[in-house]
């Protein structure tokens, strides 16, 4: 378990730097994303538009569905995610919660390594385990949304690219640790 433990966190650790280095020093968000012409008229039709916190999807599904396939097809469509209470840019919470996610992920991805170690015993079939679940899992989630929830198609690309090598440096990071013979560790047997 002290093992499974060590492991996680150093994984959740390079994934954390991970991210600093994709979405902090890497210029691809910058390229994906795109500004509003005036960010404060922007906030204030926001804050006129949407009454709280939530997410809207306009047009309304809940109206008359010929109203609602007419607005449909004239556009623009939209998913929009608000938060109405304002924040820091740099919130340090942000980075002390997305840590704790990373490293339960990472926990998450420890066991089922551990879980498959007899059937992965080189540490190259351990990394492409974790990064085959990695991709699998972008792909149903970053890309299902371009076709579900109408996302832009080149940031939801990005995030699956983000997403896939996140997976592969937990990869390269647990598999290391967490050889075959740790699946002897006691607290790691049957299913415990």
């Amino acid at each position: 378990m002290k093992r499974l433990l060590l492991a996680s966190f150093l994984a959740a650790l390079a994934v954390f730097v991970w991210g600093f280095v994709f979405w902090g020093l890497s210029p691809m968000s910058a390229a994906v994303m795109q500004s509003a012409d005036d960010d404060q008229a922007a906030q204030a039709a926001l804050r006129e538009t949407f009454p709280k916190s939530g997410v809207y999807f306009v047009p309304s599904p809940a109206g008359d569905p010929a109203a609602v396939d007419a607005l449909h097809r004239a556009g623009p469509v939209a998913m929009v995610h608000i938060q109405m209470d304002g924040r820091p840019a740099m919130d340090p919470g942000i980075f002390v919660w997305g840590f704790v996610h990373g490293w339960l992920v990472c926990l998450i991805l420890g066991w089922l390594l551990l879980r498959a170690g007899p059937a992965l015993p080189a540490y190259r079939s351990r990394v492409l385990f974790i990064a085959a679940a990695g991709f699998a899992a972008a792909l149903f989630i970053d890309y299902g949304d371009t076709i579900w929830w109408y996302s832009d198609r080149s940031w939801q690309l990005l995030n699956l690219t983000y997403n896939t090598v996140a997976w592969l440096v937990a990869g390269v990071v647990l598999a290391a640790i967490l050889k075959p013979d740790s699946a002897s560790d006691p607290g790691m047997r049957g299913g415990q």
